[in-house]
């Protein structure tokens, strides 16, 4: 018999390459074994397979040269012709599902959209586009490529919710959390913060660096642009990279586990946190809201606060003992 195969369809400019370069490699390659075990996995990139996941027995259709743009069409197109038919098309994210639909059409397979942010939201925020016509154009698009797939997977029902009225069949799927490997620890803690993801303004990176309270002992896990704004702050610990197997320590270290984003689908880095142990400062955003209030603790503070706010959050960060033994 036959067995059936999902085409996974990457980020555009990433892969398993990628995913391997910031320390997350083995997580997503363990993740893809346990797919194997009912699919062949072929995943359509934009560079050669990382050689770990060829010797797993992956497969790939990588496309080379032009922009993210080109890559992600006539590339779509062109490795339609040269992979296994797949059984069933999924995209990694939303960045990316045009190229999924275009697989789709050349292949005939469903497709199922992974959508674990508002991309649309986020792309606007983070370019700071303004002109209505414009804002219309980019939710219209993503609208039309969620109505041509076959089924969504959302990340939290929040993200469901706005659009439920497209009617697609759809599943809500947060972001899972390994928990033999993201767990309380019994030692004190070194630091009272850690912040965790890619060093950028949308991320709420620049608020956070602005308003964290001198003396506040603080951990920086991530890279990104805004990065020289660690180097000028003496008193923060930082590293661009650390293995995810490595990660677990790092949160089992710091106090509270802080995040001023700005937007959020289902944060991994903040649920890996809290499985460590960890007291959620954050900002007053949808998801945010969604799981202090299925905690029953943590602070969320609002687009005005201050550094004395902060501060406030961190010195009354208190884990309650039943969660941290649940």
């Amino acid at each position: 018999m036959t067995r059936p195969v999902l085409l996974e369809v990457m980020l555009l400019g990433s892969g398993s390459r990628r995913l391997t370069a910031v320390g997350s490699g083995d997580r997503e390659l363990a993740y893809y074994r346990l797919l194997a075990r009912d699919f062949d996995v072929c995943f359509f990139e934009y560079d050669a397979l990382e050689p770990a996941w060829a010797a797993a027995g992956f497969v790939s259709a990588p496309v080379a040269g032009g922009g993210k743009l080109a890559q992600s069409t006539l590339g779509a197109a062109r490795a339609a012709r040269r992979i296994p038919r797949p059984s069933i098309i999924r995209t990694k994210q939303f960045h990316g599902a045009w190229a999924g639909a275009i697989l789709k059409q050349r292949t005939g397979a469903p497709l199922v959209i992974r959508m674990g942010y508002h991309w649309a939201h986020n792309m606007l925020l983070e370019r700071r586009v303004t002109n209505p016509i414009a804002r219309r154009a980019v939710f219209g698009f993503e609208r039309a490529l969620l109505r041509a797939a076959d089924g969504v997977i959302y990340g939290s029902a929040q993200l469901a919710a706005a659009f439920a009225d497209l009617r697609v069949p759809s599943a809500v799927v947060p972001n899972g959390v390994d928990q033999d490997t993201f767990s309380p620890g019994s030692g004190p803690r070194a630091f009272d913060a850690i912040y965790v993801g890619r060093l950028l303004p949308i991320k709420g990176f620049d608020r956070l660096m602005e308003r964290l309270p001198r003396g506040v002992k603080t951990m920086v896990i991530g890279a990104g642009p805004l990065q020289d704004a660690v180097a000028a702050r003496p008193d923060v610990a930082w590293h661009a990279r650390v293995p995810n197997g490595e990660l677990p320590a790092y949160l089992r270290d710091a106090r509270c586990f802080v995040s001023l984003s700005r937007t959020e689908g289902s944060p991994k880095a903040l649920f890996e946190g809290v499985f460590c142990g960890c007291y959620p400062v954050l900002s007053d955003i949808g998801p945010h809201r969604a799981l202090v209030e299925e905690l029953g603790y943590g602070t969320l503070l609002g687009d005005a606060a201050g550094e004395a706010d902060l501060r406030r959050a961190f010195d009354g960060a208190s884990v309650p003992r039943a969660a941290l033994e649940a």
